[in-house]
């Protein structure tokens, strides 16, 4: 075989880099170019025979580079000539110069005639053989050539230059240098991202395009002042406000960006030709107090440090997967102009591209203008996202230059055009109030008008609107003769039920205002509660009487007779007190809510607006009333001649009742929480539970395979995502899906009637469009604040800043989200959700957006561990759809192409359904430790004795994910709850053709018992006081075992939407 041979030289680090980048199929991309403006009577024979005089001088511009089998990159090769001709051109927006560095010209130069003695001259260079200074060089060089006719001394030529620079990173010297940069532990951040920047699922090639940025000459001259008319402070100057910010827009608190070191820090090297210019990161960490001139300041001592080092910076030895650094800047103040008797060369335009970025700042100090441009890759943003950064730069400039000494944080980066669009154009929500006072009397208006339509159901129980406003004055009248009066708190300790809705109408005629406990509470946290409430009457049913302490309370049973009395009632305005919500608090006791008639009315009359119902639809509410959540349903039903379906717990957690009920009742609106929803529509009822016109999706975050799912079963019904705290009564963005919308994420939208909405930074200034922010909420459903707790009222419930209208105020959500362009809001997570591992930030929130992506995931949270003290780590669980197994080599791949190394779960766990709380939310207290998928089993291991314990035990392990069940384990203990009852109950219907209620396992929570159960061939419930009794005492030792979790998680999740 014939050897072959090149006969060559090393390519420069600089040009092995650019070499590599290029290999991305982008080559055209990187080139140096310059317009020059030629004014004088010209002779086209003598410039061209000046540069190929130039040319001649320079091997580095007759280079071509050569590799053979074998070479992963190439040698650069010096040809003996490199005949030349100008390009005489029409005009001088031509087609870009692609160079074929194999075997063509590196070196492209037009020109064209636009006047009488004015000419274009355009230069264009291959970036492997030169970058802008060379090119500036080279302008002087052809000039001094054509003018003066010698060039005598004899330059420098690139080889050699090559040749040493690749000397100084090897040797002793260069492994201190090594080190230096190792040390400045830079690595962390390379994965930077704008708010603005679109994904992509595939590699893109670069394409990088540029804005001009007009600075104003005051602003100008306001620089040169402060910088002291010094270059290099300018310089310093620029990168600190470009800095800054980058650290504003991406909330990191160190930003590192790629700078251009022209590489002539020599005397000699000065006029040098060639890629000597490199780009070294540079990076910059703001403290919380770091004023805009200390940031200056530490800049230029940086810089100043970084050039004694740059000769020995390598890309090669950067660890990180990614091959750039996403933001960049360079800046130049090299001579523009040279002038002889009789011509002129001005250096008009300049352009050089020898790094791949996302953005960069591009500077040029040109006497005195400053000539700034935004270069970006166009496959990553809008010509608009640009247009809009540079705004923001600009602001940012003008005030850091005029108050250098303020805190970086509060330098303004807003725009008045976009300041104004993010205060008031997205929070016009004005809309006239409804005619009522109070909630009640929405409804007694409504009962007059259909007196005889059907107001609520529970089961085969119904009443009529007058039915329901008779039963619920005459409970009315009562409490009024117990002492109930306005600002009186009342408890309602009852389940689902007619007397329910018969409660809260009777609590709110009275003046009083009602105070919801689910019955699964333990008996201490509805003594607290009804103490911290000052609760002197309790409404009830008979059979939970003997768990309420009547030493503490008057207690009223709605399912007995109640004697008729006839007080006067009290009159109540709309800042009446209507209801307390008990949310979780961080101190571990739970905080109540209070809520006013004229929250709850505005809240109603925004939600009517968005659902546009007919009168007379069916509404089901299938949550716990002791939230907000379902007030959405009970209020628009109750207050617009509709029907309000109660839904027992026991057929809300069962798909097939669920199913019956909604198919022979034909519900038109369904609030529901998404996992709760979720879980229903893996059974095969998916399409009869759904409502036929209206789905409200709240209180957790909803994914679209969800949205997908509904849009398979119903077609026709209109999607709603709902947000909103419980402090803001109910909720206060709603979001309705397009019928048209693709896949992402689902937003959660607009703020509702007379509600605005601000996202506000640390000092509660406004974020900029793609920029996360805290939700602040203000309007007239903010409540009243938080019950016998000023301090922590003040401090979440604050006066409002942008609404001078007295006693407005904003509440402090916690909920972090952006606005996307057309104004809607999406949800990024908790402010309390942003973790750090190993000194790397990490938003779990954004691990989990990556996770949801992967076809096979259905649902997934991200929790930080510490199971061994001192030993963090993330760990992933998952739900797959159709319960495959996961891969989890696959899912590591998957998120190494989407996230950076310290952002990749150390475990994943696959789990059958993610554990709610109580108010339908992911409990993360109970995702099991990665080593342990489910709690030690207490019961000795007993096998199935029978066939029926076996078939049972066989839908435990997998429903359960259980190697093998003993017939005496108890379900619950196993880790089943309330999602894993909706599966189980599907599982055991289809196996034995009985219908098996979330009762029935609640009653039979092993396998014996509820084998038993089964074998029976009388299958009705008894319905005594006794039995009632027990299937409460068994909810409530349930309940207790998880009841600190809850709680503490409440605080977390206490959104209801």
């Amino acid at each position: 075989m014939q050897n072959i041979s090149i006969e060559g030289f090393q390519i420069s680090p600089q040009q092995k880099r650019l070499w590599q980048l290029q290999q991305a199929g982008d080559r055209q991309a990187y080139i140096v170019k310059l317009m020059i403006e030629i004014t004088g009577d010209i002779n086209l024979s003598s410039l061209e025979s000046s540069i190929q005089k130039v040319i001649n001088r320079y091997e580095i511009l007759r280079t071509k580079f050569s590799t053979i089998k074998g070479m992963s990159v190439p040698l650069q090769v010096i040809t003996e000539n490199n005949d030349f001709q100008i390009n005489k051109i029409q005009n001088y927006h031509s087609k870009p110069t692609i160079f074929n560095l194999e075997n063509g010209s590196v070196l492209d130069i037009s020109l064209t005639n636009f006047f009488q003695n004015k000419y274009i001259l355009i230069i264009t260079l291959s970036a492997i053989c030169g970058d802008i200074i060379s090119l500036h060089n080279l302008v002087q060089e052809i000039f001094t050539a054509y003018t003066v006719k010698e060039l005598t001394n004899e330059p420098i030529q690139y080889a050699d230059i090559s040749a040493w620079q690749n000397e100084l990173l090897v040797g002793k010297e260069a492994e201190i240098g090594k080190d230096y940069w190792h040390k400045q532990n830079i690595y962390h951040l390379i994965a930077g991202k704008l708010p603005s920047e679109q994904s992509s699922t595939k590699p893109l090639a670069f394409n990088p395009q540029a804005i001009n940025i007009n600075l104003s000459p005051d602003l100008i001259n306001n620089l040169a002042v402060l910088a002291n008319e010094d270059a290099e402070k300018i310089a310093t100057l620029l990168m600190s406000s470009w800095q800054i910010l980058l650290s504003r827009l991406t909330g990191e608190i160190e930003i590192a960006i790629a700078t251009c070191f022209d590489g002539r820090n020599y005397a000699e090297l000065k006029p040098a030709l060639g890629l000597l210019a490199k780009y070294i990161p540079v990076s910059c960490a703001f403290k919380e107090d770091s004023t805009f001139a200390e940031i200056w300041q530490q800049l230029n001592t940086k810089i100043s440090e970084i050039e004694q080092w740059q000769d020995t910076f390598s890309w090669e030895d950067i660890d990180s997967q990614e091959l750039f650094l996403p933001f960049a800047f360079d800046f130049n103040s090299q001579p523009h102009q040279y002038l002889a008797d009789n011509i002129t060369f001005t250096v008009q335009k300049q352009h050089a591209c020898i790094e791949r970025f996302k953005v960069k700042l591009s500077c040029w100090l040109k006497d005195n203008s400053l000539i700034t441009e935004l270069h970006y890759d166009a496959n990553l943003f809008s010509q608009g996202d640009i247009e809009r950064l540079a705004q923001q730069w600009q602001t940012l400039l003008s005030n850091a230059v005029k108050n250098p000494e303020t805190n970086v944080g509060k330098l303004e980066i807003l725009s008045p055009l976009e300041r104004q669009q993010l205060l008031f154009e997205f929070n016009q929500t004005q809309s006239a109030a409804p005619p009522y006072q109070c909630i009640h009397h929405w409804f007694e208006a409504q009962a007059r008008s259909t007196p005889n339509n059907i107001a609520v159901v529970f089961e085969d129980e119904k009443l009529t609107y007058q039915q329901l406003d008779t039963k619920a004055n005459v409970v009315a009248q009562k409490l009024v003769s117990l002492g109930v009066k306005p600002e009186t708190v009342v408890a309602l300790y009852i389940e689902r039920s007619l007397e329910l809705a018969i409660g809260i109408l009777g609590i709110l005629k009275a003046g009083g205002a009602y105070l919801p406990l689910d019955p699964s509470l333990p008996p201490a946290a509805v003594a607290w509660r009804l103490h911290d409430a000052q609760v002197s009457v309790l409404l009830t049913q008979r059979h939970f009487v003997h768990l309420i302490d009547q030493n503490q309370v008057q207690v009223l049973c709605l399912d007995a007779d109640i004697q008729l009395s006839n007080p006067q009632l009290h009159p109540v305005g709309s800042k009446n007190l209507a209801y307390i919500i008990y949310t979780s608090g961080s101190t571990g006791k739970p905080k109540g809510v209070a809520v006013e008639h004229r929250h709850l009315l505005n809240y109603l009359n925004g939600i009517l607006e968005k659902l546009n119902l007919p009168i007379s639809a069916n509404f089901a509410t299938v949550s716990t009333f002791a939230a907000d959540l379902g007030n959405t349903a009970i209020f628009a039903a109750l207050c617009t001649g509709g029907c309000l379906h109660i839904i027992s717990s026991e057929r809300a957690t069962n798909p097939q009742a669920l199913a019956d009920y909604c198919s022979r009742y034909q519900i038109d609106c369904l609030k529901i929480v998404p996992s709760h929803l979720s879980a229903l529509l893996s059974s095969e009822y998916a399409q009869q539970i759904l409502p036929r016109q209206r789905l409200i999706l709240g209180g957790e975050a909803c994914n679209w395979e969800l949205i997908e799912l509904v849009r398979k079963y119903a077609p026709n019904c209109q999607i709603f995502n709902h947000y909103g705290p419980t402090e803001t009564t109910v909720g206060v963005l709603t979001y309705a899906v397009p019928t048209n919308a693709k896949s992402g994420k689902v937003p959660l939208g607009r703020p509702l009637a007379n509600t605005q909405i601000y996202l506000l930074d640390k000092y509660q200034q406004p974020v900029p469009i793609g920029v996360t922010g805290e939700i602040y909420i203000g309007g007239d459903s903010v409540a009243r604040g938080y019950l016998n707790q000023p301090e922590m009222t003040s401090d979440r419930f604050i006066q409002n800043p942008f609404n001078h209208t007295p006693g407005a105020r904003l509440y402090k959500t916690g909920d972090q989200a952006r606005y996307l362009p057309d104004g809607n809001l999406e949800f990024v997570g908790r402010v309390d959700d942003q973790v750090k591992l190993h000194g790397f930030r990490v938003e779990l929130g954004e691990i989990t957006a990556v996770l949801s992506q992967h076809p096979s995931v259905r649902e997934v949270v991200v929790v930080l561990r510490e199971d061994n003290p001192g030993q963090k780590q993330l760990v992933a669980y998952i739900v797959t759809h159709q319960q495959t197994a996961i891969d989890v080599h696959e899912l590591r791949s998957f998120l190494k192409q989407k996230l950076p190394e310290y952002m990749l779960p150390a475990h994943f766990v696959q789990l059958k359904n993610l554990p709610l709380t109580a108010n339908g939310k992911v409990n993360r207290l109970e995702l099991p430790a990665p080593d342990k998928v489910r709690p030690e089993i207490a019961a000795a291991y007993i096998p199935p004795r029978n066939e029926a314990e076996r078939i049972i035990a066989e839908i435990w392990q997998e429903v359960l994910a259980v190697e093998k069940v003993g017939i005496y384990d108890n379900f619950f203990e196993l880790g089943g709850h309330s999602l894993l009852i909706i599966q189980l109950s599907v599982k055991l219907q289809q196996k034995f053709n009985r219908n098996i209620s979330a009762n029935d396992i609640f009653q039979n929570p092993t396998i014996n018992a509820l084998a038993k159960y089964l074998s029976q061939t009388d299958n009705q419930q008894s319905s005594s006081l006794e039995q009632s009794h027990e299937r409460a005492q068994m909810r409530q030792n349930f309940v207790k075992r998880t009841a600190e979790a809850q709680r503490k998680q409440r605080g977390k999740n206490k959104t209801n939407l």
